[in-house]
């Protein structure tokens, strides 16, 4: 039931006119009693003789004003009774709007100004059901014990959602706005980002300190209210410093001049929450108008002799695999804030050049793209959304002859689309002839699911792709499933993965266990370019060969693979933990690796970690099943 229906219940039922014959001592048998007290029996009436006045002939003063104000009482609480239930209604709709305004923000919801509509739908119902509160002759009921501290309540609670849904319409007409100006390219572009920046924290400073009314002795679904709307106002205002932040380090990006390390990942052939990074460029940002330069297979990059060394973890970890040497081998640990660091240390020592930042897109974030700016020409034809995925996961390998020869399969490797294609969908951003609300929309559910990385080696820019939830780093409570591919073949589109997680709480903690669950679907008449086997190994077509490899809160004990299989990585992993065992899969078989471990006692929770798999690991925990596509968060 609504607040308001409630409060007006609440007031019905504790004050109401009575009945006066309802009254102690004036029933029938009473009225001789009443009679003698109050009026005289034998009295008689002036210019009457031989009958005495009766008492009820003539009723007394006080019981005739009894009756008014009993009367009118009743009235007042009917009018506060219609007046909170109406103010329920409104408050209804503007819950129904906000709701809607949470649904628009998609494809063209700025854009269009149906998410500032929308908004001010939603301030104009709360704003109703505020007035009706406030109401003059609303107002003295907040003076009643219990039925007013309700009252106030839900008055104060519409008119800070009144108050915070203006905000939100302000600044969505104000971003409409400046978002018209951004695909001008150029100089018009960093503007429209700073406007944004400056437009958000404006919206978040307005937030502040907004009065949410009394916490304690409400009815319970007043209380329920109150604590959404705190919780609202704090993700909203924690979101508004993010886009400050963020929209602020890109204007500065993109004013440059700067340099950035571009690499491109194919989802087909996995690494540590990302793809096999493919291909390198050099992304250069002038006055707000982007460069990108030749990409590069990394292939033609590998350095010399020991290469460059990463951070003390990842070299204890995964250093016989030589990351800082071998491209190919750069994501083997999840965490892109190392990954980002040593990738630009080894541009440095291949090219001789230093970079401002790295980043990374696969080929999720290129279907993203390509959603907004629609087909790019490439080769003698044009690629969409629709196609972008199955072209750069499966078709382009599809025409290739079988790599019998290791020099023959390094040189069909350097056939790659996948640079070419980042690089014909960057340039139709360039042009500027895309759809904002579709790009804004598109990039924020790609760079959820880790398929948009970003390193700087500035601090503050650093900071601001952290804020925006881009940097690839990991927290102390993370949980990570990757499975790296070492067949050297592209099967990770066949290779089906879900991880199913469980958790038990013994005296001496909490134990976890982390089923991953391994399917290889390939299906027969593969070339040898996807199906395998690599010139050099002992594998059969379509037999998967991998690591399991999985990141664990940084608290986590008694780290474990049943069966103890032979390690090939485990220990700590910057913020967290890592365990990593091999893995064999043929085509149309199943593996199962189970992950055990304890989390100190009492209550706790787990930041369950996007993959960037295509398609994405299926997770479930009891009855709970979601994609790994976004990051998902445990808790007991």
């Amino acid at each position: 039931m609504l607040p308001g229906v409630r409060i007006g219940t609440l007031a019905a039922t504790m004050v109401g006119p009575r009945d006066v014959a309802t009254r102690p001592g004036t029933s029938m048998e009473g009225r001789e009693r009443f009679d003698s007290l109050a009026w005289p029996r034998h009295r008689r009436a002036p210019g009457l003789v031989g009958r005495p006045a009766r008492a009820w002939d003539q009723p007394p003063r006080r019981v005739r004003t009894g009756v008014v104000v009993a009367v009118a009482a009743a009235l007042w609480l009917a009018v506060v009774g219609t007046q909170v239930t109406l103010a329920a209604a409104d408050a209804r709709s503007g819950r129904a709007a906000v709701k809607d305004a949470q649904l628009s923000v998609g494809a063209g919801a700025l854009a269009g100004g149906k998410a500032e509509a929308v908004l001010e739908r939603a301030r104009t119902a709360f704003a109703s059901a505020h007035a009706r509160l406030s109401n003059p002759l609303v107002r003295p009921a907040r003076f009643l014990p219990v039925l007013g501290r309700q009252l106030g309540s839900f008055a104060t609670l519409a008119g800070t959602s009144a108050r915070v849904a203006g905000v939100g319409a302000t600044a969505a007409a104000s971003t409409r706005q400046a978002l018209e100006t951004a695909t001008g390219g150029g100089p018009e572009r960093v503007t429209a980002l700073r406007q944004l920046s400056t437009i958000a924290g404006r919206a978040e400073a307005e937030l502040a300190g907004l009065d949410l009314g009394p916490a304690e002795n409400l009815l319970p679904s007043l209380a329920r209210d109150r604590t959404e709307l705190a919780r609202h106002l704090a993700e909203g205002r924690t979101s508004l410093r993010r886009v400050e932040v963020v929209t602020g380090a890109i204007a500065d990006v993109l004013a440059g001049p700067s340099r950035y390390l571009l690499l491109a990942s194919n989802n087909a052939e996995m690494r540590a929450g990302s793809g096999m990074f493919l291909s390198a460029g050099i992304l250069e940002a002038r006055n707000g108008s982007l460069t990108l330069g030749p990409m590069r297979p990394t292939g033609d990059l590998t350095l010399p002799g020991a290469g460059v060394e990463g951070d003390t973890d990842l070299q204890a970890r995964w250093g016989r695999l030589h990351p800082g040497r071998e491209w190919r081998n750069l994501g083997l640990t999840p965490r892109f804030d190392a990954t980002g660091k040593l990738a630009a240390a080894m541009w440095q020592a291949a090219e001789g050049t230093r970079v401002d930042g790295v980043l990374a897109i696969d080929v999720e974030m290129l279907r993203a793209l390509l959603s907004a700016t629609g087909p790019v020409p490439v080769g003698e034809g044009a690629v969409g959304a629709d196609e972008v995925v199955e072209l750069l996961l499966h078709g382009q390998y599809l025409d290739l002859p079988d790599a019998a020869a290791p020099d023959q399969a390094e040189q069909i490797g350097r056939r790659e689309r996948l640079g070419e294609l980042a690089a014909a969908a960057l340039g139709a951003l360039e042009a500027g002839d895309y759809d904002v609300g579709t790009l804004a929309a598109e990039l924020a559910r790609a760079s959820r699911g880790r398929h948009l990385l970003a390193w700087s080696a500035h601090g503050d820019h650093q900071e601001a792709w952290e804020a925006a939830g881009v940097s690839g780093s990991l927290s102390p409570d993370s949980l990570l499933v990757s499975v790296l591919n070492r067949g050297g073949n592209k099967l990770d589109r066949f290779l089906h993965v879900s991880s199913d997680l469980t958790y038990r709480p013994v005296s001496a903690g909490v134990d976890v266990t982390v089923e991953v669950k391994l399917e290889n679907r390939t299906p027969d008449g593969q070339p040898r370019y996807v199906a395998g086997p690599a010139p050099g190994t002992d594998l059969a077509a379509g037999d998967y060969l991998g690591i399991v490899s999985v990141n664990v809160p940084a608290a986590a004990a008694d780290v474990r693979i049943d069966g103890e299989p032979v390690l090939v990585a485990g220990g700590r992993d910057g913020p967290t933990q890592v365990i990593a065992a091999p893995v064999l899969v043929p085509a149309g078989s199943g593996r199962t690796v189970v992950v055990r471990f304890r989390l100190p006692p009492g209550s706790g929770s787990l930041d369950v970690e996007p993959s960037a798999r295509i398609p994405p690991i299926e997770w479930s925990n009891g009855d709970e099943e979601w994609r790994g596509d976004v990051v998902r968060t445990v808790a007991w």
